[in-house]
């Protein structure tokens, strides 16, 4: 018998159950996938909270000193973030490995190549469901599901004299090849992450927002695709000793669809609190987590707005002179 199973071993399972061996519960993460860096579906950006919260490898990050902002109509807007606030593109799966290792270290047990089912359960005291926005967990338990997503499709290639410099991040607002969110082109190196997300139901296609954006594809080394959770935190998230977190949780920002840094952030409560309720007799962690859970009620009101913003507004909003100031604000706050 465990103290806690955590389901799925990306960045929330991660930094949960490595924080909860540190304080002594003997903990166990199932993840279905072959190994921790298999299959990746995140681009892998780190914030500056992000950052600072799991410290990856310096050998695995490239700072981004600017990001670029494209109109529609290719007008484009460069800001800088100031120096308490810096975007990282990484080497993801070398930062997931390194997070493995430190897990590995504090004492938790992995079995990979397997899948939850109700018998699991009996194997812990309390378990967490970190298996992603179409959670496994969720379904298998009665708990609420994500209803509301991006469907992300990135593809990473050279990064050749004829796409960006390896310190800017390039945003493309445009309808027809992004509708509800962005295209990005992110730098890693010299390896480039072209990618776009897109509400349910609009085409992916990668190719046509590639020569739109001016971006040269050269040789695909990776792909990835995945859901992008964006309706916010789901209404039943906890039963019994079963608790939801992570993209599992909804526990993604409504505008970006950015969840490590709080997923990191809420990782490292989450196993507290979890502890103080096996061994101290605490409080339900529920209970305790659903205080500090992020409501994102402005965010969710701009989501609303992106979705059906047409692309002339943008055009017309990137000629306001204090829009730079406005993309700031919502860029790096």
């Amino acid at each position: 018998m465990h103290d806690l199973v955590i389901v799925g071993a990306s960045f929330s399972g991660l930094v949960i159950g490595a924080r909860a061996a540190e304080l002594g519960l003997k903990t166990l993460i199932i993840e279905r996938k072959i190994k921790v860096d298999a299959d990746l579906r995140s681009s892998g950006i780190l914030t500056s909270e992000a950052f600072e919260l799991l410290k990856p490898p310096l050998e695995s990050i490239n700072l981004i000193k600017k990001v670029n902002l494209f109109s529609p109509d290719m007008k484009k807007i460069t800001i800088q973030p100031d120096n308490f606030y810096r975007f990282y593109t990484t080497d993801l799966g070398s930062v997931l490995r390194k997070l493995y290792e430190k897990a590995v270290k504090a004492g938790v047990e992995f079995r990979f190549g397997e899948s939850v089912s109700s018998d699991t359960i009996k194997e812990a005291r309390f378990m967490v469901g970190a298996d992603g926005a179409d959670s496994d967990v969720a379904s298998i338990f009665g708990l609420s599901k994500n209803r509301h997503f991006l469907i992300g499709h990135e593809i990473h290639t050279d990064n050749t004299e004829k796409n960006i410099a390896t310190d800017a991040f390039n945003c493309y607002f445009t309808n027809r090849f992004a509708k509800g969110y962005i295209g990005w082109a992110a730098p890693y190196k010299n390896r480039l992450q072209i990618g776009v997300a897109v509400t349910k139901g609009n085409r992916i296609d990668i190719k046509g927002f590639a020569e739109h954006a001016g971006l040269n594809i050269g040789k695909i080394y990776e792909e990835r695709s995945g859901l992008i959770p964006i309706g916010g935190i789901v209404k039943h998230y906890a039963k019994d000793n079963i608790l939801l977190t992570g993209d599992a949780m909804g526990l993604v920002s409504p505008l970006s669809g950015g969840g490590i840094h709080v997923a990191a952030m809420l990782g490292f409560i989450t196993a507290e609190i979890i502890f103080d309720y096996l061994k101290n007799n605490g409080p339900e962690p529920a209970k305790v987590i659903g205080k500090i859970l992020p409501r994102w009620r402005f965010k969710k009101l701009l989501r609303m707005g992106i979705n059906h913003c047409p692309d002339i507004l943008f055009d017309i909003g990137f000629r306001i002179p204090f829009f730079p100031a406005i993309a700031k604000k919502i860029f790096f706050h």
